[in-house]
């Protein structure tokens, strides 16, 4: 994975542009500057970017998933400082990590649409219901996340609850869980590495060695691995390579 360290330094180098958007918000009050919390974002973003890459891969699908990362990392930091996620990340942001979606996967342009909408409604829906468990800005978050996704976007939501709720039980008795760590986007940037991971795997399972092996051969000739033919089937194929006999077509000289 030669691209990995390129695309971890890049990670590492939006550390300066991501701690300047940080400082950007609340809108008219703005956040002090730290050169701590720029070290620390540059070193989480750098370390998220190489974990994604390595997930994926040099892909299409790799720009939309970095874009949504990078986005995601400052959304985290001002939630848990001021407990809000700003639209001008949100809403921005979801219109163009869904433009590279859909130009990185063109075919796929419906179901991320589709599973944006699905997860934001979702989400929306339990805000409704009780508007003290969450924020607005998390629904809003969750449409950028689903529109990047596609139909992976219930396993970023199911992880999304998963994570903070096993947190509560660890620590209910011992002290009143921390409302930054149940409601708000700390587990975001990882669960979505965790998402890609899930995506990549669904789709390596459409080009397994059994596939390769059926685009080489077909079922009657000697092509085919272990894997795709018993012993059985290749003789009742009438195919013997390997098997120490000639093939059944070629032409022997009887004494």
């Amino acid at each position: 994975m030669e691209f990995v360290l390129p695309l971890a330094g890049a990670g590492f180098a939006l550390g300066w542009p991501i701690e300047w958007l940080i400082q950007r918000f609340p809108e008219g009050e703005g956040t002090a500057p730290s050169s701590r919390r720029r070290w620390i974002v540059a070193g989480v973003t750098a370390l998220l970017f190489a974990a994604v890459t390595v997930r994926i891969g040099f892909h299409a699908r790799l720009a939309p998933a970095l874009l949504l990362t990078a986005l995601i990392v400052p959304a985290s930091v001002i939630d848990l400082r001021h407990r809000i996620i700003p639209n001008a990340i949100n809403l921005p942001g979801a219109v163009i990590v869904y433009l590279t979606a859909v130009v990185a996967q063109p075919d796929r342009w419906a179901e991320l649409l589709i599973g944006g909408l699905a997860a934001a409604l979702f989400l929306g829906a339990a805000w409704m219901i009780y508007p003290a468990g969450m924020g607005l800005g998390d629904v809003k978050m969750t449409l950028m996340i689903g529109l990047a996704l596609g139909r992976y976007a219930g396993v970023a939501l199911f992880r999304r609850f998963a994570m903070p709720a096993a947190f509560h039980e660890v620590k209910r008795g011992r002290s009143s869980p921390s409302t930054s760590l149940r409601n708000g986007s700390l587990p975001q940037a990882l669960l979505i590495v965790m998402s890609f991971k899930w995506h990549n795997w669904r789709a390596a399972r459409h080009s397994t060695p059994r596939v390769a092996a059926e685009k080489l051969g077909d079922g009657n000739s000697c092509s085919g691995t272990p894997v795709q033919h018993s012993i059985g089937t290749r003789r009742a194929n009438g195919c013997r390579c390997g098997e120490g006999g000639p093939p059944p077509h070629s032409s022997r000289v009887r004494p």
